[in-house]
């Protein structure tokens, strides 16, 4: 299923895949589309089809002035496909994603230049799509959509390509100071503004957020401008699968409204839909916040305190923003303090990253939960394990995606999901310690509710 108010994917001719093919048996295919250059066929060129010589008038014309640009599917030239998301740091500002495509050249298919030097089929600014295709039902979903960046044709006839999605187009620098919106702006509005500002022109997906907002000048790039108005709200701003940029109000922790499928995982619970690999769970101090410090730019200064406790002994932690807020009001800047303490003061554990290895037969939710899992998800988590006294306990966790990285080849496919720490958790029914009442009275003794 496809999600509601994804950007349309583009018409791309899949490449017939043999019955021989190492892919020919997956149940979600890779396609890789690479958008061609608009070329002016002003020289003989007899490889694309859709330019040809008129041979039929005396002067003899191109049928063709340009070239289709359309999209070429690259998968049968494909070596190694890695999309890497990055991680956010520990104020959850998102770098932008990354994807590397290797592809064998020995035809000269991919060679990006004639001989005079000028870029002839491939260029910088156009645009990659890495999609998952469901050979079957034709069903595609997004695993990334960006523009390269650079096309670098190496030594042992390959070529390399890297792409990033639209944080790196607003990360470039206008030049000289820049105002942007009016004073009382929401985050939804001033986010809009700013990325029109940078001629930004793909899609934009923004929660309106909780605060209005001043205005100020500075000489930054649009997307440190943006990051200041995202921390100001408390929400997220960041690159999507499809393309979009979008913005998350300071709700995100309840997960994307659009998510079609809650997926359950665990690590040695085999009876979960999917089963993980590599599993890093931890408990440690990032993102821990006791004391939040925020100043916005006319002075007012919030501030919040989680009450000291047991597990913290005498350990602070420090939370503030690099640069003053936007928030207009008092009232706003103290509602922000108090829900950064209440979301980020309680440690708790987090299964940070795990591996999903889609080929195993026996999983057919590993594939779905691969290719359908996008950032701001939320995933079930599961876990046993052995608490001090010896008694098995169950971990039932509620996480975020953060990130969902892939690595592909013709002969292996691994997905790399991060999570947020624990945002949520299903309660567990214990003697004596339930929502549900024991009835003594009942000679069966069953639970009563």
């Amino acid at each position: 299923m496809t999600r509601t108010g994804d950007v349309a994917a583009p018409t791309i001719a899949p490449h017939p895949i043999g019955p021989d093919a190492p892919i020919a048996g997956w149940r979600w295919r890779p396609l890789i589309g690479l958008e061609l250059l608009p070329q002016a066929a002003y020289v003989w060129d007899d490889t694309d089809a859709d330019v040809t010589w008129d041979d039929t008038t005396p002067e003899r014309v191109w049928d063709a002035p340009f070239t289709t640009p359309g999209a070429l599917d690259a998968v049968c030239d494909w070596i190694a496909c890695d999309i890497d998301p990055g991680e956010p740091d520990e104020l959850y500002v998102f770098p932008p994603t990354v994807a590397t495509v290797t592809l064998d050249n020995r035809t000269g298919k991919y060679t990006p230049w004639s001989a005079d030097g000028r870029l002839v089929y491939w260029a910088p600014g156009r645009r990659l799509y890495v999609l998952a295709r469901n050979p079957a039902t034709a069903e595609q979903l997004w695993l990334f959509s960006g523009r390269v960046a650079s096309w670098t044709v190496n030594a042992d006839d390959t070529v390399t390509v890297v792409a990033y999605d639209g944080l790196s187009w607003l990360a470039q620098e206008l030049g000289g100071d820049h105002t942007f919106g009016t004073p009382g702006d929401s985050v939804g509005t001033r986010i809009n503004g700013i990325v029109s500002s940078a001629g930004y022109p793909d899609r934009v997906d923004l929660d309106a957020g909780g605060v209005t907002l001043s205005t100020v000048t500075d000489d930054r790039s649009p997307l440190e401008t943006i990051e200041r108005v995202a921390l100001s709200d408390g929400g997220l701003f960041y690159g999507d699968a499809d393309g979009s940029v979008d913005y998350r109000n300071r709700l995100w922790r309840a997960g994307r409204s659009d998510q079609p499928t809650l997926f359950t995982v665990s690590d040695n619970v085999c009876s979960v839909p999917v089963v993980v690999w590599s599993p890093e769970l931890a408990a440690d101090d990032e993102r821990l916040a006791t004391d939040v410090r925020l100043v916005n730019d006319a002075g007012l200064v919030a501030v919040a305190t989680a009450a000291a406790s047991v597990w913290q002994g005498d350990a602070r932690y420090h939370l503030t923003h690099p640069d003053p807020d936007l928030w207009q009001s008092q009232a706003q800047g103290d509602t922000l303090a108090a829900y950064l303490i209440a979301q980020q003061s309680t440690p708790s554990m987090a299964l940070q990253r795990f591996e999903l290895y889609v080929f195993d037969p026996t999983q057919p939710q590993v594939w779905e939960m691969a290719v359908r899992t996008r950032r701001g998800d939320r995933v079930n988590v599961i876990h046993d394990y052995v608490d001090p006294d010896g008694t098995t306990g169950r971990l039932d966790l509620f996480a975020i995606v953060l990130g969902v990285a892939h690595n592909l080849t013709p002969e292996s496919w691994t997905s790399t999901i991060q999570l947020s720490r624990t945002v949520d958790y299903r309660v567990p029914e214990l003697w004596d310690l339930t929502r549900f009442a024991w009835d003594d009275a009942d000679p069966a003794n069953v639970w009563r509710y």
